[in-house]
């Protein structure tokens, strides 16, 4: 079966989620080829959580739609991307969640890094090999 059957095979709500994504990781990925990481996280964190609506998808769901449209994007598979992403429609249909950045001593030397999701606790998209990971600090502090 083709993408394009499957994505026509879809329910209409989930087609919309799976646009939805296809658009946020396409608008992630030019802020992060053209602009610095904290602008990026400006404008990430410039969603505001919406008020939840009954039938509102799961994060796990919404981080499904996000992997269903990563071969659309240019290195759509990169961690970073695709947790900004889902942050960011996580935020649109009314949850919380945190980005994570981690680092590992990379097999031959040197560092790791990996970008994850969590929401609820939980690792929503990422959730590869954490326990190897020591997490970054991510929050921004104000400057002296």
């Amino acid at each position: 079966m083709t993408r394009l059957a499957k994505f026509r095979a879809l329910p209409s709500r989930e087609r919309l989620m799976v646009l939805r994504a296809i658009a946020t990781l396409w608008r992630v990925w030019f802020a992060l080829h053209f602009s610095s990481f904290d602008r990026v996280r400006t404008l990430a964190d410039r969603f505001k959580i919406a008020v939840p609506k009954p039938g509102r998808p799961t994060p796990a769901r919404l981080a499904w739609a996000v992997t269903a449209a990563r071969p659309l994007v240019p290195n759509g598979s990169n961690c970073l991307l695709r947790a900004l992403a889902a942050g960011m429609l996580l935020r649109r249909y009314g949850y919380d969640s945190s980005l994570k950045i981690g680092v590992a001593k990379a097999p031959g030397g040197g560092l790791a890094a990996h970008a994850w999701l969590e929401s609820g606790g939980q690792a929503v998209i990422g959730s590869f090999q954490l326990d190897r990971y020591v997490v970054l600090d991510t929050q921004r502090h104000a400057a002296a």
